[in-house]
């Protein structure tokens, strides 16, 4: 992701650079580690070692609940129904 994002509470306004910067993009990965250590908490070495090897999708997060009520509400069958 480009720099715009480096940090949250002071965000660079593209307009501020010249035109061939590239566009800012806030993308998934991006998104996960801000909230994995963004936040006022004090954390040990192990601590980040652990949020370092989270394997939450954010993606998969935002969609889950949506995805499976469009399935249900399709009635499925098989292995998709056991699913």
């Amino acid at each position: 992701d480009p720099f715009h994002f480096a940090n949250l509470n002071a965000v660079l306004r593209p307009e501020d650079f010249p035109p061939h910067f590239p566009e800012p993009r806030f993308r998934f990965r991006s998104q996960l580690s801000v909230a994995l250590i963004g936040g006022d908490d004090r954390l040990s070495l192990e601590d980040v070692v652990a949020r370092k090897h989270d394997m939450s999708m954010l993606l998969a997060d935002r969609v889950k609940d949506d995805l499976v009520r469009a399935v249900r509400a399709a009635s499925p069958a098989g292995d998709v129904a056991g699913a």
